[in-house]
């Protein structure tokens, strides 16, 4: 019988068939050669079905084998032994295929979740607690591109999962998120929740930086709607204990920010606390500004030097006079009129510039800039004086038309978002009371012909007078040239129209 057995099952097969389920059943004769087939192949079947049983034995007879002996090892021996294992894994994944590698980790994954569905809390806990040592062990050998890699790769994975998961899934994600987070920062200490903090906010930053106008738009969107939704949720209790949270930690905040160190102003900006006075701080406390210098009465602090308001006396400033009607009147914000100007302020003030900024090159940083960087000379770019050909005049050349209701309509059109009204009262009082505008004209109508420039020379001074007080020029100043002449490189120089 086990003769038979061995040619027709095979060897191993038959002894293990004979073992388990008894003879085999394609051994009786008498009978035909089809049914000794199909009772062979049903053989076949069960003894792959009991060979499978058998090996998943001897495993887990071996794993609780190792488990026991891995209980016995010392703390050097099980270090011995991951090392040696890892090593031995990264050979193995090393020579893997892709699609091995791929078998591999769907075969881990339901591993892994076989086995944490079974675990009790104590062994979650513990589980993690290890995963993270374990984590930042990897990390801190980690070199600057294996960072940048690790979690090019983790991005990747998360968006896949996240991609394909179902609304249910993603609350209950979510929700073991915020649990898990809350759980790490109540433990956190205060040394670590503000590098915590920093590091947060240098990400936000830097994703924000990258984000075009519709995705901020969204992000807003979402993030108002979030806060909305957990804040419609809360309880009466929950409220106020977000409250008493947030109360306590602002008080525990302004506290220890009046006794700290410089390292308090990092990322001060992000969350600003309006009880807060920071101008009072002990580091940043300069006095106050009632130091009165001796020849022009200008109000300093104690450790400015005596001579840089006027030079001890060699620079003497004119008071600044009383701003005319009816500009006076809208700077002082008690009307409707004066509210609405003020708000505005800007555009009105391009509705009447003359120039326009220049420098010879802007320095640009890559990155945020708060400042505004140049090189070389700064200047100021102006036009002709009168419009060319088939043109609308505009800025300065409207000062030239010699019909206000047209050239207030005019401005109107150039800076949309202001009032007519309140143009026209500027506008007069400009062409009445502004030296400039007075110069340019006078000079205007005294021109000999077509062919001439109007230069203004900055550097001229009257007799007798310090050289830093006349930055302008006067009317006797000015002066006609006739095509041809030379003349110094920081003259101002207008011509008629505008030629290139």
């Amino acid at each position: 019988m086990l003769r038979r057995a061995k040619r027709r099952c095979g060897a191993r097969r038959a002894v293990l068939f004979i073992f388990i389920y008894g003879p085999c059943p394609c051994l009786p004769s008498g009978q035909t050669r089809e049914g000794r087939r199909r009772r062979c192949t049903y053989a076949n079947i069960e003894i792959l079905r009991y060979e499978t049983l058998f090996v998943a034995y001897f495993c887990s007879s071996r794993a609780r084998t190792a488990k026991v002996a891995r209980s016995q090892e010392s703390e050097e021996q099980t270090q011995t032994r991951q090392m040696l294992d890892s090593q031995r894994h990264a050979t193995q994944r090393f020579s893997e295929t892709y699609t091995r590698t791929q078998a591999r980790r769907t075969l881990d994954a339901e591993r892994h979740a076989s086995q944490r569905a079974s675990e009790t809390f104590t062994q979650t806990q513990a589980r993690q607690a290890l995963d993270a040592k374990r984590h930042a062990s990897q990390r801190a050998s980690e070199m600057f591109t294996q960072i940048e890699t690790r979690q090019a790769l983790d991005a990747e994975r998360h968006a896949s999962q996240r991609a394909s998961e179902t609304y249910t899934q993603t609350q209950s994600r979510q929700t073991l998120d915020a649990e898990r987070h809350a759980f790490q920062r109540a433990s956190e200490t205060f040394t670590q929740t503000q590098a915590r903090q920093t590091l947060d906010a240098e990400r936000h930053a830097s994703q924000r930086a990258a984000e075009t106008v519709e995705q901020t738009q969204t992000r807003r969107v979402l993030d108002a709607e979030r806060h909305a939704q957990l804040i419609a949720a809360e309880t009466d209790e929950d409220s106020q204990r977000r409250r008493l949270l947030n109360a306590e930690r602002q008080a525990e905040r302004r506290r220890t920010f009046s006794i700290s160190t410089w390292e308090a102003f990092n990322g001060a900006a992000f969350e600003y606390d309006p009880l807060i006075d920071y101008i009072d701080h002990r580091l940043v406390i300069i006095g106050r500004m009632d130091k009165k210098c001796r020849y022009c009465e200008a109000l300093k602090w104690k450790e400015e030097t005596p001579g840089m308001c006027c030079s001890g006396g060699k620079v003497k400033i004119p008071l600044l006079g009383e701003p005319e009607e009816p500009l006076k009147s809208l700077l002082l914000y008690d009307s409707n009129e004066s509210r609405r100007f003020l708000s505005r302020i800007r555009k009105y003030n391009s509705c009447f510039q003359m120039t326009s900024f220049g420098v010879d090159k802007e320095v640009v940083k890559p990155g945020f800039s708060p400042t505004f960087t140049i090189q070389g000379q700064v200047y100021h770019r102006i036009g002709s004086l009168l419009p060319a050909n088939n043109e609308q005049p505009k800025f300065l050349q409207l000062y030239f038309m010699g019909d206000e209701e047209y050239e207030a309509d005019r401005r109107c059109q150039n800076i949309q978002g202001i009032e007519r009204d309140t143009v026209l009262k500027i506008q007069r009082m400009l062409h009445e009371h502004n030296r400039l505008i007075n110069t340019f004209k006078t000079a205007l109508e005294r021109m000999p012909g077509e062919d001439y420039r109007l230069v203004m020379h900055p550097d001229r001074t009257p007799s007798g007078e310090h050289e830093r007080r006349y930055n302008a020029p006067l009317i006797n100043e000015v002066a006609a040239m006739v095509t041809g002449e030379q003349f110094a490189s920081r003259d101002i120089v207008y011509r008629p129209e505008m030629t290139h």
